[in-house]
């Protein structure tokens, strides 16, 4: 079983779809009309109901592979937008996919952070145009994937949105090797070049230094429990940096 899970415009639905493509794989091939093949399971899984999503699984006819996928965070339904800060049960998940005798995989797709953050602002319900709802919400979701995977000793592998553009197949093959896949031959991908262009324009004219700073500032505050660092992510980088 493959969890393909990770911040929202991160690439969720693209890769779901590719690796979709492989004949070994049970997966979602239009993923990007948010359709998931184990949406019915999740449903249960949001309302509390592990028993039903048990039954609804061990009864599905399904390859050697499963591809599923979940943004964090994922709306309810088709047409219904996510809530701010709310993600899927991956423990509830973690449970009724072992009961059904499946060991778990989570593949984490990510993408520069500033187009991510940019791409919600624009894009996403959940944040209501809001940058620094964006900015908060992209590093929860990364925090409660990691979390959950290191919690309960999940391998996970992070993978990159603009490698996949550069590389192509070449890289996406070598996702499927890491299942114990064979190559697939035929795959398309059709990734474009230019993917973040637009995201790195918009946030060069609409967001500032002051709130990527000022949220790295209180995160250092956070982790150390010192008083504010003024020179805010200089400061920071040159802490880094030696």
């Amino acid at each position: 079983m493959v969890l393909v899970a990770g911040p929202e415009s991160s690439g969720t639905r693209i890769f779901t779809e590719v690796f979709s493509q492989h004949h070994a794989v049970s997966g979602s091939p239009t993923a990007s009309d948010h359709y998931d093949l184990m949406d019915d399971i999740w449903t249960d899984i949001r309302s509390g109901d592990r028993d039903a999503a048990v039954s609804k699984l061990a009864t599905t006819k399904l390859r050697d592979v499963v591809i599923t996928r979940r943004s964090l965070p994922h709306g309810p339904a088709v047409g219904k937008p996510p809530e701010y800060l709310k993600f899927p049960d991956f423990d509830m998940f973690l449970d009724v996919v072992t009961e059904c005798g499946y060991r778990l995989v989570v593949f984490v797709p990510t993408r520069c952070p500033l187009a991510t953050v940019a791409s919600s602002v624009l894009q996403r319900d959940s944040v209501r145009g809001d940058p620094q709802k964006s900015l908060n919400q992209y590093q929860a979701s990364l925090t409660h994937i990691t979390g959950f995977c290191i919690r309960n000793s999940i391998p996970y592998f992070i993978l990159s949105l603009e490698a996949a553009v550069l590389d192509g197949a070449a890289y996406i093959n070598s996702m499927f090797s890491l299942l114990g896949l064979v190559s697939q031959a035929d795959l398309q991908f059709c990734g474009c070049s230019e993917v973040n262009r637009r995201r790195y324009e918009w946030a060069a004219a609409n967001l500032t230094p002051r709130l990527i700073a000022d949220e790295i500032s209180a995160t250092e505050m956070r982790d150390t429990r010192k008083q504010p660092n003024p020179s805010g992510i200089r400061g920071l980088w040159r802490k880094l940096a030696g």
